[in-house]
C-alpha cells in the first residue's frame, strides 16, 4: 500500500457497543486461585479462598486482557474511561464500566454458557 492509499484508506473500526457486546462474549472461566496463587499445588488451592477485592482485580485483569488482544485500548484519565474504537476514542458511561464486570464475572464464575 503506498503513501497516498494508506492516507484515504478509512480505518475499519466498531462501535462501543459492538466491542463491549464482543468483549463480554469472550469471558471463559477463570480458575481464580490458580491465578492468584500459581506457585503452590492444587491441592493447597482448593483450601484458599479468593477476596471479593481480590477477584476485582482479577476480573479487570482479564478484561484488560481481552481488550488488548483484539486491539481495543481501555484506559481511565481525567476520572473517565475511554475506549479507542480502532478509530477515535469513545467515553464509556459509568453504566458501561459497571456493566462490563458485572457480566463477565458471571461468564468468568462459569453461570453463562459460552
Amino acid at each position: 500500500m503506498d503513501e497516498a492509499e494508506r492516507l484515504t484508506t478509512q480505518p475499519e473500526f466498531k462501535s462501543k457497543g459492538e466491542i463491549l457486546k464482543s468483549l463480554i462474549e469472550q469471558c471463559t472461566r477463570v480458575d481464580f486461585t490458580a491465578k492468584l496463587y500459581p506457585n503452590i499445588s492444587t491441592e493447597e488451592r482448593a483450601e484458599l479462598k479468593v477476596k471479593r477485592t481480590e477477584m476485582k482485580v482479577l476480573i479487570i485483569d482479564e478484561i484488560l486482557q481481552r481488550a488488548q488482544a483484539n486491539n481495543w485500548a481501555l484506559c481511565k484519565q481525567g476520572g473517565f474511561c475511554y475506549l479507542y474504537n480502532g478509530a477515535y476514542w469513545e467515553t464509556l458511561t459509568e453504566d458501561d464500566v459497571k456493566t462490563i464486570p458485572f457480566f463477565c464475572t458471571f461468564a468468568t464464575a462459569g453461570i453463562c454458557t459460552e
